[in-house]
């Protein structure tokens, strides 16, 4: 039997080196299969690709196949915790989070990791056995979509549940490898008060200790890259420990022996971040290529490693350091005829405008914006990082005693960031709205590599990527869909957008937000201007988010119930759309009854919008107005102080749209409002339900909902 199961081995390692040099189709090929997995527009790239595969090499289609497969039944076997509460169970702690106001940890229960909340500050460490009650759920997902994704967040650090507890009591204490990484944060906060946040950067991946400005300012320049740990920093650990080591004299087979020990221990301080995986992981392998002849090429290692990460953690593929780690990494490798010849300082210019094309999809995801001056901040900042505030980093992280000394550098540092920072020329507001301009500009992308031929043909191919780049940023101008979007937040907001950006409307905001939700999702529709913004009423459920509104757009019009006279009783016309403002007494005690009532008219649809109105203002209104509507937008997030028989019957409703978060402390729904609609046959859609609501007007009208996932 073990002779034949060495025979299979022996097989399968002899299919692999028939493949060498090929292996990197089969990470691309795994790649693009993820990518058409959650979205379907990426087909019209898997197709051709597999048929590229069959005609080339059909062996690659049949091992690219195998791991899909391999793919598929790794993530179907994903196991959590089932149950939704547990009882005095034992928890080992495995990474500290918070602990000032209340509790955030990371714990393994039944060989898992979950991320618990307790309400109270306790001090907690790495290695703690805690007995725990708690009430097990799934983590929140992104119900308003392009914005992000706190469910494939901590999927991607494999935590598939959440634990709100309710006991917790410290039992004793055993080792983890967190140990290491808290004793390693108790040395810095002792040792280098001053430098510590840069300390923290390098050494163990941990930017909470920056100022926001500093993030603000790092992120802006497009150089966030210089603070995620990743292969510039190996690389520089590894050249310095190859300096030493040659100045000492220590042979060369000690030498990798130390690097390899350097880089497990860096592994563990930094949680095995994917960047940092990623580069030890090719170290590591390109060691054993080289010592066994196997002969592969990197880019086949770097295939291997992206294929075996991803068997490893399926969910890795939401980490956006992940992406960006192997996408640059493969890109630079592909490059190099590109920087074949070329002076050290050229060759970095190059690699940086190449990695700063090839990344833009990407950072824009999260950013919404890029840099044009990117390029040549990034020479001149990896200038400085590579040979005076990493290495010094180091240094001060060995000999304390020039904490002081480095923390005066890192002011200048940062002094650099900030003076940049303040010049806004090069910004552009972008956003890929649709996968097939990312397939677009990726195909203009791949065709400039490739055709870096001539300085004649080099500059129009360049400037065609950046008319592109352009174009994409003005693509709103070229929607021609109406859209009514009832988000899914903490309170009330509503967006309606006209066809061709001829109009943009918003009602109201939503509670103040840390995600920044609905500005999140107008950023990536390349949405600049808002021209109407209508707070309904003052409470912060529905204005809370006004302030950073204002911050990110150019708002044309600001009406409060303030401010709301010279619009009431009046038609305003808004691109294709119209509003009515509807003049009613604003002096109530009860501020829900100062809400702003305004019809909408899009297509041959009527949708009223309520605000919080609640029994008193409901009775005023349809005693002066007689009115038949399509849509309701139900008051005051369908509170039983709302929605009388006599309102919905004199309003006649054939659709409720109610926007309630999931376990607000309120119960909003009320399930007497709900029944009431129900008994008239009005269709009744929730946001604590279905996520956000989205009624797209395009020949016909189209219903899309962003599913909440279960408790």
């Amino acid at each position: 039997m073990s002779v034949v199961s060495e025979m299979s081995h022996l097989k399968k390692l002899r299919t692999l080196f028939t493949l060498k040099h090929h292996l990197i189709y089969l990470g691309i090929y795994l790649a693009t299969y993820l990518l058409t997995i959650n979205n379907y527009w990426y087909i019209i790239v898997f197709i051709p690709l597999s048929y590229f595969l069959f005609k080339k090499q059909r062996l690659l289609l049949y091992v690219g196949v195998m791991i899909i497969v391999l793919y598929s039944i790794r993530t179907s076997f994903v196991s959590v915790p089932v149950d939704t509460y547990i009882e005095d169970k034992k928890i080992t702690v495995l990474q500290v989070i918070n602990t000032t106001e209340y509790t955030t940890f990371v714990g393994k229960y039944n060989n898992k990791k979950i991320q618990c909340f307790y309400s109270e500050a306790i001090s907690l460490k790495p290695g703690d056995i805690v007995h725990i009650s708690g009430s097990l759920n799934t983590p929140s997902k992104n119900t308003i979509p392009n914005t992000f994704n706190y469910n494939a967040y901590l999927k991607s650090k494999q935590i598939y549940k959440q634990l709100t507890v309710d006991d917790i009591v410290k039992e004793n204490h055993t080792f983890t490898f967190g140990n290491l990484r808290y004793l390693v944060t108790q040395y810095i906060e002792r040792y280098m008060p001053h430098s510590k946040s840069y300390i923290k950067v390098f050494i163990l991946a941990d930017d909470t200790h920056l100022s926001e400005i500093t993030k603000d300012n790092i992120s802006e320049l497009g150089i966030s890259h210089l603070f995620a740990v990743s292969g510039l920093h190996i690389g520089i650990l590894v050249l310095a420990i190859m300096k030493i080591s040659d100045r000492l004299s220590i042979p060369s087979r000690t030498t990798q022996v130390i690097i390899m020990i350097v880089l497990l221990l860096y592994l563990f301080l930094t949680n095995f971040t994917p960047s940092i995986t990623r580069a030890a992981s090719l170290y590591f392998l390109s060691l054993l290529n080289k010592h066994y002849k196997w002969e592969f090429s990197t880019l086949d290692l770097v295939a291997i490693i992206f294929i075996i990460l991803l068997l490893i953690n399926p969910f890795f593929i939401y980490s956006v350091g992940f992406k960006l780690s192997f996408l640059m990494t493969v890109i630079i490798l592909l490059s190099h005829q590109i920087l074949h010849k070329k002076t050290q300082l050229i060759q970095l210019y190059l690699i940086s405008f190449i990695c700063f094309l090839w990344s833009v999809p990407l950072v824009v995801s999260i950013t919404h914006q890029i840099n044009i001056v990117t390029v040549p901040l990034n020479v001149l900042f990896i200038l400085l990082m590579t040979y005076c505030v990493l290495p010094l980093a180091y240094v001060t992280f060995l000999f304390p005693i020039f904490d002081s000394l480095y923390n005066q550098i890192i002011q200048v540092y940062n002094w650099i960031i900030h003076s940049f920072s303040l010049i806004n020329v090069g910004i552009i507001q972008l956003s890929f709205s649709h996968p097939l301009l990312i397939i677009l500009y990726y195909c203009l992308i791949f065709y400039l590599m490739v055709s870096l031929e001539t300085i004649k043909k080099r500059l129009k191919t360049i400037s065609l990527v950046f008319l592109v780049i352009f174009l994409i940023s003005l693509s709103r101008y070229i929607n021609p869909i109406k859209k009514v979007i009832f988000f899914d937040v903490s309170g009330d907001s509503t967006f309606i957008s006209d066809k061709f950006n001829q109009c943009n409307i918003l009602i109201d905001t939503g509670d103040k937000d840390d995600y920044n939700g609905v500005i999140n999702y107008l950023l990536s529709k390349n949405i600049k201007r808002l021209d109407y913004v209508i707070i309904s009423h003052s409470h912060r459920d529905h204005s809370g988010e006004l302030k950073d509104i204002l911050s990110n757009f150019k708002v044309s019009n600001l009406i409060t119930n303030q401010s709301v006279k010279p619009y009431e009783n009046q038609l305003i016309k808004c691109g294709s759309l119209s509003f009515y403002i509807y003049e009613l007494l604003y002096d109530y005690g009860n501020e829900n009854n100062n809400s702003i009532v305004l019809s909408l008219f899009i297509n041959n649809y009527h949708m009223l919008f309520t605000g919080d109105i609640e029994i008193k203002k409901e009775q005023e209104f349809i005693q002066k107005y007689k009115i038949d509507i399509d849509i309701l937008k139900v008051p005051h997030h369908g509170s039983y102080t709302s929605s009388t028989q006599e309102f919905i019957s004199a309003l006649n409703p054939k659709t409720a749209i109610i926007i309630a978060k999931r376990f607000n402390k309120f119960n909003h729904p009320s399930s007497q409002t709900i029944n009431r609609f129900k008994k008239n046959d009005i269709q009744v859609l929730r946001t604590d339900q279905l996520g956000t609501i989205k009624w797209r007007f395009f020949g016909r009208t189209i219903i899309q909902t962003y599913y909440p996932p279960e408790r």
